[in-house]
């Protein structure tokens, strides 16, 4: 190759290679953007888990499954990715601009994408129940909202309701005494409690109410589960 080819020939790539990989950069970083605002920012979730994030990591997080007997009252005021309950009652439902008429129904399978509002239930009856939502279906009928986008959602007055699960929901702490069977990580511990104080904080997962039972299915931060344990190791001493 002669002196005049090889001065040819630039250490530079072409001006046209570096802008298609300007443009390449660029648009790595509005997807990465874009991929974080809408399943990180807005909907608070950890992504290939599914579970929201409320300052659980790895390192501080651990599995829980109980079946519990219900609280005296439960309170959120936390994103809930989907309310799914059964009702019987002739109830007013509010939907954006509509008001649904329950009553017309013999009985009413009511789901609620995307809460975003408060909850709050007495024993086996939901006290109140308003915020937006994306999507509600009644017996998979689905309500669209006239205007588009997040619909308000709201009842008139409380209900008592058969079934209520709150899937991917965050709770900052909970307490209550209660009985009932409570297993942490892949069954390495099992504690059974009697009328005993339970307490965790953190909690991500699922909740459901159903026939007098209190079932919990997510991850929880560990910090709070030793004073559970304390209390089988108190009732073997």
């Amino acid at each position: 190759m002669s002196r005049a080819q090889l001065e040819g020939y630039s250490e530079k790539p072409p001006k046209k290679h570096r802008i298609a990989i300007f443009i390449l950069i660029i648009f790595l970083i509005l997807v990465s953007l874009f991929l974080y605002f809408a399943f990180f920012k807005e909907n608070g979730f950890r992504g290939i888990t599914g579970f929201f994030i409320g300052g659980l990591n790895d390192e501080n997080a651990v599995f829980i499954k109980a079946e519990l007997n219900p609280p005296d009252d439960f309170k959120t005021s936390e994103k809930i990715k989907r309310i799914e309950l059964d009702i019987d009652s002739s109830k007013d439902f509010l939907v954006g601009k509509q008001k649904i008429d329950l009553s017309k129904f013999n009985s009413a399978n009511i789901i609620i994408d995307n809460f975003n509002g408060e909850l709050s239930l007495e024993e086996d009856s939901i006290k109140s129940l308003k915020g937006k939502a994306s999507n509600v279906f009644i017996n998979n009928i689905p309500i669209s909202s006239q205007s588009g986008g997040n619909m308000k959602v709201s009842f008139d007055n409380s209900f008592r309701y058969k079934f209520l699960k709150l899937e991917k929901v965050f709770i900052p702490s909970l307490v209550f005494k209660t009985s009932g069977k409570l297993t942490i990580g892949n069954n390495k511990a099992i504690i059974n409690l009697e009328d005993e104080n339970f307490e965790i904080e953190k909690f991500e997962g699922d909740i459901t109410f159903e026939k007098n039972k209190f079932l919990m299915n997510g991850l929880v931060d560990k910090s709070k589960l030793p004073e559970l344990l304390d209390i089988t190791d108190s009732e073997k001493s």
